[in-house]
């Protein structure tokens, strides 16, 4: 994929293009997805359900909802795109992704990719991240500092 075209320009990045990321963004990335979705759920909750949907209390039930469809389907995307770049730093195939989405066998791996640290250096997927890199940087791909 060329450089200059429309996706590049608003961040996209392929695939195959992943970096490296280390436990410690791994683990805050989760938190920072997860709470992406249940926040807006939350306040859904806390507005309780409408009388009717022309009232502000309602505008702003369905705007909830609304916000929390439209994260979860971001959040998606992104955490498959964490769980990748946490398979890259120990030095695995993105491939590996798919073994989350088996049942029982999903744990041993969330538990491999929350504990087990990176390979030191670098690896086929590039350099480790630096330690002050900062964090919405690493989790979005923009600008990653490394440690070369």
């Amino acid at each position: 994929m060329k450089g200059n075209n429309w996706l590049s320009k608003i961040g996209y990045r392929p695939v195959h293009s992943l970096k490296r990321i280390n436990r410690k963004n791994y683990f805050l990335g989760l938190v920072f997805f997860i709470g992406a979705i249940i926040f807006p759920g939350i306040l859904m909750g806390v507005i309780g359900e409408p009388d009717s949907p022309t009232t502000l209390k309602g505008i702003l039930y369905f705007t909830c909802g609304a916000i929390t469809i439209a994260a979860l389907f971001v959040s998606i995307f992104s955490v498959i795109r964490l769980h990748i770049r946490r398979f890259h730093d120990l030095g695995r195939n993105g491939w590996t992704t798919l073994f989350l989405f088996l049942p029982y066998i999903n744990l041993l791996f969330y538990a491999w990719l929350l504990l087990a640290k990176g390979e030191e250096g670098g690896n086929k997927y590039g350099e480790p991240v630096a330690k002050d890199a900062k964090f919405f940087d690493v989790i979005f791909s923009r600008n990653i500092p490394t440690n070369m």
